[in-house]
């Protein structure tokens, strides 16, 4: 009988061969197990093994089962209309909260796409902008100056000219910086020391020339009197010195008169003359060297010395052609005594520039050494100038682009794509939570916890064992959800050990008229086969299981047919 239930034959039996006729039916053989249509119910040893595992094994718990719910209308209804919100989740076929997340999805999808396109596309041209071979910053770094330059980098130079203290900077100040990156070490620039201006001696000498005076005895006065005739005279003095007569006039010279020449021109006169000569050689030599100077030509220094050495040329120009036009002066006043020898020129000194030039020459000389020791200081500069050139660039680029009203418009596209994303999240949630509660429902239809709940009754009930019970138990997968429901054996609030075979006996058969309510077999009219169960049981025990039976099952017409030793044992007993 118990392998008309299963479907199985024990293990135990060697080829056996058995016939269990079945009115209306074809007859069950151990060929035909589930060939019937009868619902069988066996309480035996192999029942007791295969549920109450605990018995054989006090580790081991009790195979749980499920008995219909009380208030299965009312549930049926609530599951139904949980269903319906649900919806259907078919290909072709979506209703409920599975079309709404079907249709929030797809708008997710194509503002999450509309978003990812623009993101990309902007990831692309800061790429380019970065790293592009041809038009990249990292292959650009003779002016930009890094090599190793990425997407990551470009970001950061784009927060840094974002800043409210960034300022760009001039042209011209660009301009300089072009230059500047440009630059090599130059050779040191050499000194250049000013010359030892003379102008302070050529005053003194030349007031010395002007105003001496040339004595008037024995000098002819119309000579003295007129320069130009004197000048004339002293000429042909000389060219007729080797003469008896005139040249011009082929007269006679008379010694008198050459006596009257020489007295005229005599030493005091020609020393004048020679002094006047030799000053306005010096004089005239020290305007040529004067002319000759220059300052230190600008292309010399590195560039940001450059504006001040074209400075400091046109200051040396200035004074320059104000030392000169003094000398010129000088010259000019010995000029006016040379052609009158014998008139003495009242003059004022020549204005002395010499201390400006000079001056000039030191700021050079300051301006050479800068420039020299600049020279060490030249590539951080020029670093330093690369990031103003970079910075430059990174700040047009973003403007040309229009980054900032492009990032503003993807940040609104992500957070549009993920509001709709939280919209479908909410929807998703609404169906795993309406899931839930129908696998919750329809958990109550069919519910363990009575199953354990019944089994306490009859043990309560009909044997006022209620120091005994049955639990049910919960297991739960990694993730905390409950997965299956077992039985457990509890005694003082404690899962029950060394039950004695009385106990396991009214528990094993307690448990078997329980199940003949669960949602297996109730209403479904079985055969039930009842071994006997008493065998560890006292008389009061024999007759309150006799009282089961009759109330449960024959009081109740619950089975189709109900076979037992357990009837004879009782009356036996008796």
């Amino acid at each position: 009988m118990r392998a008309l239930e299963t479907g199985q034959i024990s293990s135990k039996y060697d080829n056996p061969e058995f016939t269990v006729f079945i009115k209306g039916e074809a007859d069950a053989t151990q060929n035909n197990l589930t060939g019937h249509s009868k619902t069988i119910r066996v309480f035996n040893e192999d029942f007791v093994r295969e549920n109450l595992k605990f018995i054989a094994n006090p580790d081991d718990d009790i195979k749980s089962f499920a008995v219909l719910g009380s208030n299965n209308a009312v549930i049926e209804a609530e599951i139904a209309q949980l269903e319906s919100e649900l919806g259907k989740d078919e290909p072709e076929n979506k209703t409920g909260l599975f079309e709404n997340l079907h249709t929030a999805n797809a708008l997710y999808l194509q503002k999450k796409s509309a978003f990812d396109t623009a993101k990309e596309l902007q990831e692309k041209v800061l790429d380019t902008k970065a790293t592009d071979r041809n038009t990249g910053i990292k292959y650009n770094s003779e002016r930009f100056g890094d090599q190793n330059y990425t997407k990551a980098k470009l970001l950061q130079d784009i927060a840094a000219v974002q800043k409210t203290t960034f300022s760009l900077l001039s042209t011209t100040q660009y301009a300089e910086l072009d230059q500047l990156i440009t630059e090599k070490v130059t050779e040191d620039i050499k000194s250049v020391m000013p010359p030892e201006f003379k102008i302070g001696e050529f005053n003194l000498e030349t007031i010395d020339v002007l105003q001496r005076k040339i004595g008037n005895s024995g000098k002819i006065e119309e000579l003295v009197q007129n320069a130009m005739l004197n000048s004339w005279v002293a000429t042909g003095k000389k060219l007729h010195e080797d003469r008896d007569k005139c040249a011009f006039c082929d007269n006679e010279i008379s010694t008198e008169r050459w006596k009257e020449l020489e007295n005229h021109f005599d030493e005091e006169l020609a020393n004048l003359e020679k002094d006047v000569a030799t000053l306005l050689q010096l004089i005239n030599k020290e305007k040529a060297a004067v002319t000759s100077l220059a300052m230190i030509g600008r292309e010399r220094y590195y560039s940001r010395f450059q504006q001040k050495a074209s400075s400091l040329a046109q200051l040396f120009a200035h004074y320059q052609k104000k030392y000169l036009e003094q000398l010129t002066y000088l010259v000019g006043q010995l000029e006016i005594r040379k052609q009158s020898p014998m008139t003495s020129v009242n003059c004022e000194s020549a204005l002395d520039y010499s201390g400006r030039i000079k001056l000039v020459y030191k700021l050079q000389e300051r301006l050479r050494t800068k420039s020299n020791t600049y020279s060490t200081q030249l590539s951080k500069d020029q670093a330093a100038a690369k990031n103003q050139l970079r910075f430059k660039e990174v700040h047009e680029f973003i403007e040309t682009i229009q980054y900032a009203t492009n990032l503003a418009s993807i940040g609104i596209q992500e957070n549009e794509a993920q509001d709709q994303k939280t919209v479908s999240d909410g929807i998703r949630q609404q169906i795993k939570d309406k899931q839930t509660q129908i696998k919750k429902k329809k958990r109550l239809l069919n519910d363990e916890e009575k199953g354990a709940t019944k089994v306490n009754e009859y043990l309560n009930n009909f044997f006022g064992h209620d120091f005994l019970k049955l639990q049910s138990v919960d297991e739960m997968d990694d993730q905390g959800q409950a997965i299956s429901v077992r039985f457990e054996i509890i005694r003082d609030n404690k899962k029950a050990h060394h039950l004695s075979e009385g106990e396991c006996s009214l528990i094993a058969f307690c448990y078997f008229m329980a199940k003949l309510d669960d949602i297996h077999t109730k209403g479904s009219k079985p055969v039930i086969w009842i071994d006997d169960p008493i065998s560890s049981l006292d008389g009061n025990h024999i007759f309150f299981i006799y009282s089961l039976i009759n109330t449960e099952i024959v009081a109740k017409l619950l089975a189709e047919q109900l076979l037992s030793q357990l009837i004879t044992s009782i009356f036996l007993n008796i």
